[in-house]
């Protein structure tokens, strides 16, 4: 039996509960109690206290506040007298502090009342809005959706992005690529739509979220999703416009040679993955390349990685990103300057290897969407 089932036994049995308020009782005298409405944190208090089986505690706050067990008990059994979407002072429900808490033993009874408001908005201008925009993990994320938490509407869709774009920064990627495969999930997450990452409030998508902490394992599984790369969202003042700018940028600045690597392999996997516009001008007017010092990068960029691109483009057809993911799942030990060499120099013989399996999207596009082709951005 779980602590908040056994918390419920013991204080809904009468003997039990009489011995909790005797105590009350010899502390101080009971008064009558306030409304739920002026006592709303202090029940609220009360009620996790009881869910933790924390009785030596609940004891001490309610002798404080003058009051019996019999108040907190009427909050779990009689939801519509304590208004269980009842908004503190900034519109946080006790849904909203369960989810926030990650406590999900709170989290499954309260979505058991048939009147509880999963997409409950808070009154001011947070981050998040809805109980699913303070999710810790995908499991609470999953639990609201399959209970029916608004993924699609625009403040659904920025919780989500924001939940998601937070695990990433907290270098969370098993947690992410869970959501990403989920079958109920995959295909209702906007990659394109911005949300906030971190402490900043300035929308960037899960993608520029990812490129932001040179996540490449996140980046190969975000391409079978498609999203764009040439998508202007990173908004702080110290940030440039694109994406691509923004990591040339980084990589002249930095001095350390372990960071310069990583954005060199992000930089190619953006190019490679997402087919990401080395052309495109930030509002400097300056391109990637513009940004870029170091000569050999640029040229290894521009005439190895963008041309290899646009070779698969023209040899694969439909699915060039299909291709490229199956060449680096099939060859996941080998770094991605390598893969780059390998492809560019064996590019027929791979693709033409790649078509010959029936296990491939490739055929699998031959057959299930003859005729139709992907867009690639």
């Amino acid at each position: 039996m779980d602590g908040i089932s056994e918390a419920y036994r013991i204080l809904s049995n009468p003997e039990e509960k009489k011995k909790y308020d005797e105590v009350l009782e010899k502390q101080q005298p009971r008064k009558q109690f306030y409304t739920y409405n002026n006592n709303r944190d202090y029940l609220k208090s009360c009620v996790d206290l009881l869910k933790e089986s924390n009785f030596e505690k609940i004891k001490d706050l309610l002798a404080k506040r003058q009051t019996s067990l019999d108040e907190i008990l009427k909050v779990s059994a009689d939801p519509k007298d304590v208004h269980i979407n009842d908004k503190g002072r900034v519109g946080h429900t006790p849904l909203h502090f369960a989810v926030h808490n990650n406590n999900v033993d709170v989290v499954k009874i309260l979505l058991k009342i048939p009147d509880i408001d999963i997409n409950a908005l808070l009154e001011s201008d947070y981050q998040s809005n809805s109980a699913i925009g303070c999710a810790k993990n995908a499991e609470m994320i999953l639990m609201l959706v399959n209970a029916g938490a608004d993924i699609e509407s625009e403040k659904g869709k920025r919780d989500l992005t924001g939940v998601i774009n937070n695990l990433i920064e907290e270098e969370k990627s098993e947690e992410v690529i869970k959501l990403l495969s989920d079958e109920l999930l995959k295909d209702k997450i906007d990659l394109n739509t911005e949300a906030w990452y971190g402490d900043n409030d300035d929308g960037i998508t899960i993608l520029e979220a990812a490129t932001l902490k040179y996540n490449t394992k996140l980046l190969k599984v975000l391409s079978k999703h498609r999203p764009s790369a040439n998508l202007k969202g990173i908004n702080e003042p110290h940030y440039q416009d694109l994406i691509m700018c923004h990591l040339a940028e980084e990589h002249s600045k930095t001095k350390n040679k372990a960071e310069k690597n990583k954005i060199k392999d992000t930089m190619t996997l953006l190019v490679l993955f997402f087919n990401a516009d080395l052309t495109l001008k930030d509002d400097k007017r300056k391109t990637p390349l513009d940004y870029l010092k170091d000569e050999s990068f640029k040229k290894y960029l521009e005439e190895d990685v963008a041309k290899l691109r646009a070779n698969i483009n023209k040899t694969c057809g439909t699915n060039p990103t299909d291709f490229i993911l199956n060449y680096f799942e099939q060859n996941p030990g080998k770094s991605i300057e390598n893969c780059v060499k390998d492809l560019s120099e064996n590019l027929d013989q791979l693709v033409s290897k790649y078509k010959d399996d029936p296990s491939t999207s490739f055929n699998a596009a031959k057959i299930e969407e003859k005729g139709k082709s992907y867009t690639i951005m």
